[in-house]
């Protein structure tokens, strides 16, 4: 088979976003993405599996033959037809199988017959992972601060208005507290390190970045160690915010944003689907609460779902949310900072937390 370009600067690669086609199977993809990539396989699930087989009982050859009777006719069409498209999409693309071999040169040869000359990655997703694991591991020498404030301060806010920050919640796509899952389920937990350790890769070089202070987990979603504990050390500002501030923003998050999800995915009948997810979070934090407590305040949460289910008043949430923050969120997080060791460089309202911390990000 002839051979065909290869890349083999991967750190570059990565810093630089390329767009990337992954041949992947859909079931290989599902526990280990990369970010920028399209997955558009050479073999399903179910074929990989045959290949895979026929490979290790008789060899590449037979392999190859029966690839190519598995993937003919209108399958063969519609894999070149996703192929052709991608690549005039992304004319500086790159593409990768597991280990930049077998699957990864005959796409490259379909895309050649094409018109298309599209370089493969040396090694495949194995190669690009150790890349980013290898980064995960300097991460405790980086140039990485945190903000920290107690739940509904606005933390991932001030991220979302500074110029130089990784929201490690929206790579999570979590909220981080205990009523923090939305609709849209979490990445598996190497596609969520994946986009972390990326994320570090394309840091701008001599520039200060900014964390939200987080804990061990992110809904299923483990923070890497290195970085974990490493943040337990790193600089940190602290938003202040009043109560009614905090029960606002919570507001917003748990109730007025989610309702907006909770519509679009069911429609009018969105309160019955919402309302049992609610308190099946609820229901994690009972041992915490103690059984009586918890039993009060869900009587409380259900109170405001009845009542919500006549008004459509997203303020009909405001008592629990509040019972929750002082009986629950406070004291865990009262605790979780007597254990931080870093130092605070600068406490203040929301407005004069993000300007402080942009202009620090230079300095």
């Amino acid at each position: 088979m002839k051979d065909f370009a290869v890349m083999k600067d991967l750190p570059a690669l990565l810093r630089a976003g390329t767009p990337l086609l992954d041949l992947r199977s859909p079931g290989e993809v599902a526990v280990s993405a990369l970010p920028n990539s399209t997955n558009i396989a050479l073999l399903d699930d179910a074929q990989r599996a045959q290949v895979g087989t026929c490979y290790k009982q008789q060899g590449e050859e037979a392999a190859l033959a029966l690839g190519d009777q598995l993937i003919s006719g209108e399958i063969k069409a519609q894999r070149m037809a996703a192929w052709d498209l991608w690549a005039k999409e992304n004319p500086q693309g790159v593409l990768y199988c597991w280990r930049g071999g077998l699957r990864s040169r005959l796409t490259q040869a379909a895309l050649s017959s094409l018109g298309h000359s599209v370089p493969r990655v040396e090694g495949g997703y194995k190669a690009l992972r150790h890349v980013l694991l290898q980064q995960m591991e300097e991460t405790p020498t980086a140039n990485l601060a945190v903000v920290s404030g107690a739940t509904g301060s606005g933390k991932t806010d001030v991220l979302l208005k500074l110029s130089h920050a990784i929201d490690l919640e929206g790579l999570a796509r979590h909220k981080g507290s205990v009523f923090g899952q939305g609709i849209a389920e979490q990445p598996a937990q190497t596609s969520f390190e994946n986009a972390v350790s990326l994320k570090l890769l394309q840091r701008e070089v001599d520039v200060r970045y900014w964390l939200e202070d987080e804990g061990r987990l992110i809904g299923k979603c483990c923070v890497p160690a290195t970085l974990q504990q490493a943040m337990q050390h790193y600089p940190r500002v602290e938003i202040v915010a009043t109560e009614d501030e905090r029960i606002d923003r919570l507001l917003r998050d748990y109730v007025v944003d989610r309702v907006s999800d909770y519509q679009a995915c069911y429609g009018e009948d969105y309160v019955t689907p919402y309302r049992e997810r609610v308190l099946a979070q609820f229901a994690r934090i009972k041992k915490r609460l103690g059984g009586l407590r918890h039993s009060e305040l869900q009587t409380q949460i259900e109170a405001a779902f009845d009542a919500y289910e006549l008004s459509r008043d997203p303020s009909e949430h405001r008592a629990w949310i509040a019972t929750i923050l002082t009986e629950y969120y406070d004291p865990m997080y009262n605790w979780q900072q007597s254990k931080r060791e870093g130092e605070v460089e600068f406490r203040g309202d929301f407005n004069a937390v993000v300007e402080w911390c942009e202009s620090a990000s230079l300095r």
